[in-house]
C-alpha cells in the first residue's frame, strides 16, 4: 500500500469517524463528555466555525422530544431546566412537532453527553441523561448548553492566564476536554492538539475557534469543570492562577456571566423589550438591498441611502476586507447568514489562510491537493485562498 494514500486514509478517518470527547463517571458531580459526530468534526474544521456562534439554534427556536423512559420526576427535573434556561434568555425551547432538527433527550445509556450545538447536516442532536446521576438541574443545564453550542469554560482561547491544566493528573482518554480553543482572530500558528505528544499540550489548540463575547473568565460558570474532574491519580487537574471565592463547579445554575453569553450569542439583546440596542432584521437576509439599515442609538445613521454591491469586488490577491459598508451592524449575524459571511469576511473573520490540519501535516500532503478533503483542510497549501 502506498504510504502517502495510507496517510490520507488515516487523516480521512480522524475527520469523519464519529469521536466522543471521553468523559469521566457521574460521580465527579456534572462531568461530561461532548459527543461529536462526523458531522460535527467537518464543521470544526471549517475556517468558518466558531464555537458559541456558528453552532447557533435558528432564530434561538430548540425544538426537543423527551424519552418514555424517565419516570415523571425526571421529566419534570429536565423540564424545570429548560424553563431555568428559558426564562433568563430569550432561547425558545418547543416540543417537537415536525421539525427535521431536533434535540433528542434520553437515558439508558452510561454518563452524561450532549452534541456541540445546532448542525443543520444532522438532523437529531442528542443529549443522554444517566438515570442514577445526571437527572440533576445543574447537570441538565450544563448539558443544554452544551446543546446551545458552548464549550466548557476551561477550554476558553484565555484559559490559560486563568487557570494552568496538569496534564500529568488527567486521565489519557479524556485529554481532549482540556485542550485550549483558539481565539475568533488568533492566527493558528501553533498545531493541532491531536497531532501532538503530552509535553506540547500548552503550546496546542482544539482544532475550532471558540467565542468569549468579550466577557471574563467565569470560574463561577456552570460549563467550568471541578478542580479534580477525570483525575487520574485524585489529584488536581485544573489548578487556578487567580483567587477566586466562586464555587467549583457550579451546578446550581447559570451564572451571571452564563446568561450575559447566552444573550449575546442569541441576540437576546435585540429583542422587542429592549430599544437600546439595534433591531434585528426582519427578512431571512439580513443585510438590506436599497437602503442602510435602521439607525439606533448606539449606531449613528449615514445621512443619505447606499445600496448593497450585489457581487463582491473582483481580486487576485484575495484581500481580507468588507465588501459591504454595513458589517459593523450586523456582526452578531456572522456564521448564521450567508450574505454576511461572504460580504463582511474583515468583520467575521473570515479570511485567515490556514491549514486546519496544521501545516506539518498539509506539508506532506501536498501532492494530494486534486482531492477535495485534502483542499478543503489544508487551504493554505494547495493554494485555495
Amino acid at each position: 500500500l502506498n504510504m502517502g494514500k495510507l496517510f490520507i486514509a488515516i487523516v480521512l478517518f480522524q475527520i469523519l469517524f464519529t469521536i466522543h470527547l471521553s468523559g469521566g463517571n457521574v460521580s465527579d458531580e456534572g462531568s461530561c463528555k461532548v459527543l461529536l459526530g462526523a458531522y460535527d468534526r467537518a464543521a470544526m474544521y471549517s475556517r468558518n466555525f466558531i464555537g458559541g456562534r456558528s453552532n447557533r439554534w435558528p432564530n434561538g427556536i430548540v425544538p426537543y422530544i423527551i424519552s418514555s423512559n424517565f419516570t415523571s420526576s425526571q421529566r419534570q427535573t429536565i423540564m424545570d431546566a429548560i424553563k431555568h434556561i428559558s426564562d433568563r434568555t430569550c432561547v425558545n425551547f418547543v416540543e417537537r412537532t415536525n421539525q427535521t432538527n431536533y434535540v433528542d433527550i434520553f437515558t439508558g445509556e452510561s454518563g452524561c453527553y450532549a452534541n456541540f450545538g445546532y448542525n443543520s447536516w444532522r438532523s437529531i442532536s442528542k443529549l443522554h441523561l444517566q438515570s442514577n446521576g445526571c437527572v440533576i438541574l445543574g447537570i441538565i443545564t450544563h448539558e443544554l448548553l452544551h446543546i446551545l453550542g458552548f464549550s466548557h469554560e476551561q477550554t476558553r482561547p484565555d484559559r490559560d492566564q486563568y487557570v494552568k491544566i496538569n496534564w500529568e493528573n488527567i486521565d489519557t482518554a479524556a485529554y481532549p476536554n482540556f485542550w485550549r480553543a483558539l481565539g475568533e482572530n488568533e492566527p493558528a500558528t501553533i498545531g493541532y492538539c491531536g497531532n501532538v505528544g503530552i509535553d506540547q499540550y500548552d503550546n496546542c489548540i482544539a482544532g475550532f475557534r471558540a467565542a468569549t463575547f468579550g466577557l471574563d473568565y467565569d470560574y463561577g460558570s456552570i460549563m467550568h469543570y471541578g478542580l479534580r474532574f477525570f483525575s487520574r491519580n485524585n489529584k488536581d487537574t485544573i489548578s487556578l492562577k487567580k483567587s477566586t471565592t466562586a464555587q467549583i463547579p457550579n451546578r446550581s445554575g447559570m451564572s451571571s456571566l452564563d446568561i450575559q453569553k447566552t444573550k449575546l450569542a442569541y441576540d437576546c439583546q435585540n429583542d422587542a423589550t429592549d430599544s437600546n440596542t439595534t433591531p434585528a432584521p426582519t427578512t431571512t437576509t439580513p443585510a438590506p438591498t436599497t437602503t442602510t439599515p435602521a439607525p439606533t442609538t448606539t449606531s449613528p445613521a449615514p445621512t443619505t441611502p447606499s445600496p448593497v454591491p450585489t457581487t463582491p469586488a473582483p481580486s487576485t490577491s484575495k484581500p481580507c476586507v468588507d465588501t459591504f459598508r454595513y458589517c459593523k451592524y450586523y456582526k452578531n449575524y456572522c456564521g448564521r447568514h450567508s450574505y454576511i459571511n461572504r460580504y463582511c469576511k474583515k468583520t467575521c473573520f473570515n479570511c485567515v489562510c490556514e491549514n486546519d490540519l496544521g501545516d506539518v501535516v498539509c506539508s506532506r500532503l501536498s501532492g494530494y491537493c486534486r482531492y477535495y478533503f485534502i483542499k478543503r483542510f489544508c487551504q493554505k497549501t494547495c493554494r485555495k485562498c
